[in-house]
């Protein structure tokens, strides 16, 4: 639920700024924080800088979700997905299988930790049902020429899988499950409590 109230946030750039507010300065006051909404984006910073606030640069805030680095031959390039909040899921990764899991309804309102602890558990015996998958993340451990070298090879072949992690907001990854059923069933428990830890933190 955090994660997902950041991102609108990003989206919508309503992120309170990140500024570093100096002993003898006058920015770290509500009147000012209310007084500078009204103030021109292309010179706001020369307003806090003046009142001795130094505004830190938050471009790289909107490169937080949705961005994968892809491996090349000659360099690496940057893939970003334009997609707001309310269309964005996340990438599960289990038992070296990938799945999506929305974050919004068709309404665009978050899922309730809940209902999102419910699909994790759903997801890990789903995973632990139909055995080991693919797990292509291990590849991401090569030397970075040769993983460039695999990549190339196995996007297409794979092609559901990497689009699960390329178009993702971000990645969640769960323990593998373990062998034995009994066992499963604990792990469950513990992964769905930790879930729902993990979306109100």
């Amino acid at each position: 639920i955090s994660a997902f109230k950041f991102i609108r946030a990003v989206d919508n750039q309503v992120l309170e700024p990140d500024v570093y507010h100096t002993p003898q300065g006058y920015t770290n006051n509500p009147i000012f924080k209310r007084l500078v909404n009204y103030i021109p984006s292309k010179i706001s910073y020369f307003v806090a800088y003046a009142a001795k606030g130094y505004p830190l640069d938050m471009k790289q805030y909107q490169h937080l979700f949705g961005t994968t680095r892809i491996p090349g031959s000659a360099a690496d390039s940057i893939k970003k997905v334009d997609r707001r909040a309310e269309k964005s899921h996340i990438a599960v990764l289990t038992n070296g299988r990938c799945y999506e899991l929305p974050l919004a309804n068709e309404a665009g309102q978050a899922y309730p930790p809940a209902v999102l602890a419910a699909s994790l558990r759903e997801i890990h015996a789903a995973a632990a049902k139909a055995g080991p998958g693919p797990n292509m993340g291990v590849l991401t451990t090569l030397n970075r020429d040769k993983w460039a070298e695999v990549y190339a090879q196995f996007r297409e072949a794979a092609e559901d899988l990497f689009e699960c992690v390329e178009n993702s907001a971000f990645v969640l990854t769960l323990a593998d499950p373990p062998a034995d059923s009994e066992a499963a069933a604990n792990a469950n428990t513990t992964t769905t409590t930790n879930a729902v830890s993990l979306q109100n933190a």
